[in-house]
């Protein structure tokens, strides 16, 4: 019963995880792929950058709720191990969609529906730490690799008395480490110059001027 649990909390996650909002959204503005424009991910960033903050928008909330929903579909199987594995098959499909050849996202927004199932205050602090290193450094990226490399040291700090402690640790490691492998191009580019700043005043002029 254990194995079947986890393993239904796996499929279902995942298959939550590979509805790629982003290219979805992106279709019904008029893009036939938005992993062809810009920096070629199908997630919040690049869908705002290419169709604007109003997709940008739907694109975010369906994100987030596929991780939110595949976490709660797991935790009602197997309490929150299946919670955790259902997550984290979820960020692994939003990254490795099988429906749309296993190209998609960097899973920050889907990341965060999970982590809002675990802790709905963690969610906002991880979530506010993010705007606050994108608002300092007009990175997106860096806002991104920031709330998830923090994410273990976090649950580590004001976590450990949780029961389910010893499922959180490794599960918010391995959500940390797909964010950032996934985050590895951007990393380069932040160390050589090259990344492209979020701007936000520049991006609604823009829209405004087309």
């Amino acid at each position: 019963m254990k194995a079947l649990g986890l393993l239904m909390s796996a499929v279902i996650g995942y298959a939550l995880g590979s509805i790629s909002t982003g290219i979805l959204v992106g279709r019904l503005f008029g893009i036939k792929d938005i992993r062809n424009t810009a920096s070629g991910s199908s997630g919040t960033t690049n869908v705002i950058r290419s169709a604007g903050f109003g997709p940008g928008i739907l694109t975010l909330l369906g994100d987030f709720f596929k991780g939110y929903a595949a976490a709660l579909a797991g935790r009602a199987l197997f309490g929150s191990a299946g919670m955790l594995v259902g997550g984290i098959a979820a960020i692994a499909g939003h990254d490795f969609p099988v429906f749309f050849g296993f190209r998609g996202g960097k899973g920050i927004i889907t990341s965060l529906g999970v982590i809002a199932v675990i802790s709905p205050r963690l969610a906002l602090f991880q979530f506010a730490l993010q705007i606050v290193i994108v608002l300092i450094t007009k990175y997106m990226s860096a806002g991104a690799i920031a709330n998830m490399a923090a994410l273990p040291f976090v649950i580590a700090l004001f976590f450990r008395d949780r029961a389910d402690f010893r499922l959180l640790m490794p599960a918010s490691v391995i959500i940390a480490a797909l964010a950032i492998f996934q985050h590895r191009g951007n990393i380069r580019r932040l160390f050589t110059g090259q990344e492209r700043r979020f701007d936000i005043t520049k991006l609604l002029k823009k829209r405004d001027r087309s």
